[in-house]
Protein backbone atom coordinates (compact mmCIF):
# COMPACT_ATOMS: atom_id res chain seq x y z
CA UNK A 1 0.00 0.00 0.00
CA UNK A 2 1.42 3.24 -1.39
CA UNK A 3 0.70 6.16 1.64
CA UNK A 4 0.69 9.53 -0.08
CA UNK A 5 1.95 12.40 1.85
CA UNK A 6 -0.39 14.73 2.61
CA UNK A 7 -0.59 17.82 0.47
CA UNK A 8 -1.76 20.44 3.12
CA UNK A 9 -0.92 21.76 6.68
CA UNK A 10 -2.70 23.46 8.99
CA UNK A 11 -1.09 25.94 11.21
CA UNK A 12 -1.55 28.79 13.77
CA UNK A 13 1.48 31.51 13.81
CA UNK A 14 2.81 29.54 16.48
CA UNK A 15 3.38 26.60 14.78
CA UNK A 16 4.34 28.20 11.93
CA UNK A 17 6.92 29.98 13.57
CA UNK A 18 8.26 26.67 15.01
CA UNK A 19 7.94 24.97 11.23
CA UNK A 20 9.92 28.53 9.75
CA UNK A 21 12.73 26.94 12.78
CA UNK A 22 12.78 30.80 14.56
CA UNK A 23 13.58 32.21 11.44
CA UNK A 24 11.17 34.90 11.52
CA UNK A 25 9.10 36.19 14.31
CA UNK A 26 5.26 35.80 15.15
CA UNK A 27 4.69 39.65 14.79
CA UNK A 28 6.36 39.26 11.24
CA UNK A 29 4.64 35.67 9.89
CA UNK A 30 1.43 37.25 11.24
CA UNK A 31 1.99 40.69 8.83
CA UNK A 32 3.05 38.23 5.83
CA UNK A 33 -0.82 36.29 6.45
CA UNK A 34 -2.37 39.47 6.54
CA UNK A 35 -0.38 40.88 3.81
CA UNK A 36 -1.02 38.14 1.24
CA UNK A 37 2.64 37.19 1.15
CA UNK A 38 2.07 33.79 2.76
CA UNK A 39 -0.93 33.05 1.52
CA UNK A 40 -3.12 30.19 2.92
CA UNK A 41 -5.87 28.02 1.43
CA UNK A 42 -8.66 28.57 3.85
CA UNK A 43 -8.55 30.16 7.17
CA UNK A 44 -11.51 29.47 9.92
CA UNK A 45 -11.81 30.22 13.68
CA UNK A 46 -10.14 27.13 15.03
CA UNK A 47 -6.86 27.67 17.50
CA UNK A 48 -5.08 26.30 14.09
CA UNK A 49 -6.71 28.99 11.41
CA UNK A 50 -4.14 28.80 8.55
CA UNK A 51 -4.66 25.80 5.66
CA UNK A 52 -1.35 26.03 3.66
CA UNK A 53 -0.61 23.60 0.73
CA UNK A 54 2.42 21.67 2.02
CA UNK A 55 4.45 23.24 -1.37
CA UNK A 56 4.14 26.85 0.32
CA UNK A 57 5.43 26.43 3.42
CA UNK A 58 8.29 23.87 2.17
CA UNK A 59 9.34 26.77 -0.42
CA UNK A 60 9.30 29.68 2.32
CA UNK A 61 11.05 27.43 4.64
CA UNK A 62 13.95 26.82 2.49
CA UNK A 63 13.85 30.73 1.13
CA UNK A 64 14.11 32.01 4.71
CA UNK A 65 17.15 28.76 5.78
CA UNK A 66 18.89 30.74 2.69
CA UNK A 67 18.73 33.97 3.04
CA UNK A 68 19.59 33.67 6.67
CA UNK A 69 22.50 31.34 5.85
CA UNK A 70 23.55 33.89 3.69
CA UNK A 71 23.00 37.22 5.61
CA UNK A 72 25.72 35.38 8.12
CA UNK A 73 28.32 34.35 6.00
CA UNK A 74 28.21 37.89 4.65
CA UNK A 75 28.44 39.78 7.84
CA UNK A 76 30.76 37.02 9.54
CA UNK A 77 32.90 35.89 6.53
CA UNK A 78 34.49 33.11 7.91
CA UNK A 79 32.26 30.17 7.05
CA UNK A 80 33.25 27.94 10.23
CA UNK A 81 32.48 30.81 12.61
CA UNK A 82 29.30 31.57 10.40
CA UNK A 83 27.72 28.02 10.77
CA UNK A 84 28.37 28.10 14.38
CA UNK A 85 26.89 31.07 15.13
CA UNK A 86 24.21 30.63 12.40
CA UNK A 87 22.89 27.64 14.17
CA UNK A 88 23.28 29.17 17.49
CA UNK A 89 20.96 31.74 16.78
CA UNK A 90 18.35 29.39 15.06
CA UNK A 91 18.63 27.82 18.68
CA UNK A 92 17.93 30.92 20.61
CA UNK A 93 15.15 32.23 18.57
CA UNK A 94 13.21 29.11 18.66
CA UNK A 95 13.98 29.19 22.44
CA UNK A 96 12.28 32.95 22.78
CA UNK A 97 9.04 31.47 21.04
CA UNK A 98 8.46 28.76 23.26
CA UNK A 99 9.35 30.49 26.27
CA UNK A 100 7.36 33.80 24.93
CA UNK A 101 4.23 31.24 24.17
CA UNK A 102 4.58 29.46 27.31
CA UNK A 103 4.28 32.69 29.36
CA UNK A 104 1.54 34.02 27.27
CA UNK A 105 -0.34 30.84 28.28
CA UNK A 106 0.58 31.00 31.93
CA UNK A 107 -0.51 34.85 32.04
CA UNK A 108 2.71 35.89 32.78
CA UNK A 109 3.09 37.92 29.32
CA UNK A 110 5.06 40.62 31.09
CA UNK A 111 8.00 38.28 31.06
CA UNK A 112 8.22 37.57 27.30
CA UNK A 113 10.96 39.16 24.93
CA UNK A 114 11.25 40.61 21.61
CA UNK A 115 11.97 37.49 19.08
CA UNK A 116 14.02 38.17 16.53
CA UNK A 117 13.62 38.16 12.59
CA UNK A 118 17.51 36.48 11.67
CA UNK A 119 16.65 36.86 7.66
CA UNK A 120 14.91 40.09 7.76
CA UNK A 121 17.39 41.98 10.03
CA UNK A 122 21.90 42.04 10.17
CA UNK A 123 21.90 42.12 13.77
CA UNK A 124 19.37 39.21 14.52
CA UNK A 125 21.06 37.60 12.10
CA UNK A 126 24.26 37.16 14.21
CA UNK A 127 22.90 37.14 17.46
CA UNK A 128 23.80 40.72 18.46
CA UNK A 129 22.37 42.18 21.34
CA UNK A 130 19.86 45.37 20.55
CA UNK A 131 18.45 47.84 22.83
CA UNK A 132 14.85 48.19 22.53
CA UNK A 133 13.45 51.17 25.01
CA UNK A 134 10.48 49.34 25.89
CA UNK A 135 13.45 46.32 27.44
CA UNK A 136 15.31 48.49 29.52
CA UNK A 137 15.08 49.52 32.84
CA UNK A 138 14.08 52.71 33.70
CA UNK A 139 16.82 54.57 35.98
CA UNK A 140 16.32 58.17 37.39
CA UNK A 141 18.76 60.85 38.80
CA UNK A 142 18.28 61.32 42.09
CA UNK A 143 19.73 64.36 44.29
CA UNK A 144 20.93 64.25 47.85
CA UNK A 145 24.41 65.07 49.50
CA UNK A 146 25.18 63.93 45.60
CA UNK A 147 24.30 62.86 42.79
CA UNK A 148 23.52 58.84 41.85
CA UNK A 149 21.10 57.04 39.44
CA UNK A 150 18.96 54.68 41.28
CA UNK A 151 16.81 51.81 39.12
CA UNK A 152 13.31 52.65 39.49
CA UNK A 153 10.75 50.26 40.97
CA UNK A 154 7.65 49.37 39.01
Amino acid sequence: MNMKQHTFEKHSVRTLALRFKGLASRNTILRWVQEGKLKPELTDKSPAPYLFKRSVLDNAETLLDTIHTQRVERLLKNKVEAERVRLEVRANCLQTIIENDNAEYSGKSHLCKREKDPTLNDQDAVGANTFDANEMPKYRISSGLGIGIEKESK
